[in-house]
Formats: C-alpha cells, sequence, structure tokens
C-alpha cells in the first residue's frame, strides 16, 4: 500500500476540531514559557494582555460580555521555615464578582480577559507553647485572568476547559479573630507585615454553557487557582506564602456583534 494521509482523509469536522486544539494548545504552550519571565517583571504580563488582547479583537468572530459571580474557597501554602514546627492553615470562604469578555477567533476557540474582585486568604486555629491563635486573614484582590477557552457539544449545551494566566494585586486585607484570648480585628498595613501585593497564578478549570435564548448563555464553571508568587517579602528564603483556591462560579455572556 502507499502512504495513508490520515489527516487528508479524515472528515472536514474532524480535521477542524484538531486545528482548533493544536492552537489552543500552541498559545497555552506560549504562555506558559513566559510565566517564569512574567513572574519578575509585571509590565510584562500586562503587555502581553493588551497585545493578546487588542490583536485578538481585531479578527474575532464574535464578541459576548457579561458577568460572573462566585464562591471562592482560599487558603494558602505555608512554609515557615521552623525546624519541628508545623503549622497548619484552614480554607475560608470568600466571594468573586467579575466581568467576562469573550472573543471567538475560531468555531469553539476564544480568548477571555476578565476583571474580578475576589477574596483570598487563610485560616488558623491552633494551639503552640501554651499560645492559641483562631483567627482569619482575608485580603481583597482585584484580579485580571487571561484565559484561552476550548469548547465543544451541540449549540444548546456546550462543554468547555479554560486556561491561562491571572495577575492580582491586594488593595486591602484584614485580620479578625483571637490571639491568645484576645480579640484581634484590625487591617493588615502590607509593608509593616512584609507582604508583597502583586500576585501572579495560573488559572485551569471547565464548565457548561446553556443557551438561553436572546443571544445569552449560561455558564456554570469550576476554576483552579495555582499561586506562583511567594507573598513573603522578608528576604528570608526558608519563607514562603502562595496563595491557593478553587472558585465555583455562575455567568451569563450576551453576544453584542460580530
Amino acid at each position: 500500500m502507499g502512504n495513508y494521509n490520515v489527516a487528508y482523509t479524515a472528515p472536514k469536522y474532524w480535521r477542524k476540531q484538531t486545528r482548533k486544539a493544536v492552537v489552543a494548545v500552541s498559545v497555552i504552550g506560549i504562555l506558559s514559557l513566559n510565566v517564569n519571565y512574567m513572574k519578575n517583571n509585571v509590565k510584562s504580563f500586562v503587555l502581553l494582555c493588551c497585545a493578546l488582547s487588542v490583536g485578538v479583537a481585531l479578527s474575532a468572530q464574535s464578541f459576548s460580555v457579561g458577568p460572573r459571580v462566585g464562591l471562592h474557597i482560599a487558603n494558602i501554602a505555608l512554609e515557615d521555615g521552623l525546624d519541628g514546627i508545623d503549622i497548619e492553615t484552614d480554607s475560608r470562604l470568600g466571594v468573586d464578582v467579575g466581568l467576562m469578555l469573550n472573543l471567538e477567533v475560531a468555531s469553539g476557540l476564544s480568548l477571555q480577559p476578565e476583571l474580578h474582585y475576589i477574596q483570598k486568604g487563610y485560616r488558623l486555629d491552633f494551639e503552640l507553647l501554651g499560645l492559641t491563635v483562631d483567627a482569619t486573614t482575608t485580603y481583597h484582590y482585584l484580579e485580571v485572568p487571561l484565559l484561552i477557552k476550548y469548547s465543544v457539544g451541540q449549540e444548546a449545551i456546550k462543554f468547555y476547559l479554560n486556561a491561562g494566566p491571572s495577575l492580582g494585586y491586594a488593595v486591602a486585607g484584614r485580620e479578625k479573630g483571637e490571639l491568645d484570648g484576645q480579640s484581634v480585628d484590625e487591617d493588615i498595613d502590607f509593608e509593616d507585615y512584609e507582604l508583597k501585593r502583586t500576585d501572579l497564578s495560573v488559572v485551569a478549570g471547565g464548565g457548561l454553557a446553556i443557551d438561553i435564548g436572546q443571544g445569552a448563555t449560561l455558564l456554570m464553571d469550576a476554576r483552579y487557582i495555582y499561586g506562583l508568587t511567594n507573598l513573603d517579602d522578608s528576604g528570608d528564603e526558608n519563607i514562603a506564602e502562595r496563595n491557593r483556591g478553587l472558585g465555583l462560579g455562575l455567568g451569563v455572556l450576551v453576544s453584542i456583534g460580530k
């Protein structure tokens, strides 16, 4: 038998799906390769977001915009550098409210920049050397994810995956609870606490998109937020604090033109 070209003989539908998948993986790969660089260069992330969004917007097949609201189950990955002492943190429940802009570049493939107000943080509840702590730390972030979304399914209902980097800035923080029987309720001074305000994360998740008519789509999704930035700014290499979180949300995208 002669050479058998599978790509050529495959149905057109699957060739299209394959091309879209390759493009999605390629873009995500490019973003991933730049993560280490962006961790130390916030300006590069902002410029990348602007360049990609403008470029995609100019060639987008359709535009849609809408809100997303949900819950964020937040915690941190903590390395305290204290030999023989292991301090465990617990999750805290916060809100996540955002605005989505979806730019479709091909059938099933889109770029989705977002703007969020999101609560992050953690809870401490332990006793150590006679000291009891029961307190919740809350960070209030403005966050800008830049997600690649890949969707499959029928017009009525689709399943989608999305992933990409996210840049956050902590505008405020608060600690509330009890420290050795004494009530604590105070704002966090990031400089005095030696904490960084800027946080670069990787976001990945998936969900369902349901056509509800009149050009509107209902979204139900879950996403995991993996913080890359060490929030500790003390200069001690043995201490690290990185955000972690699981988000559950509902959103609506409304088509505003093609």
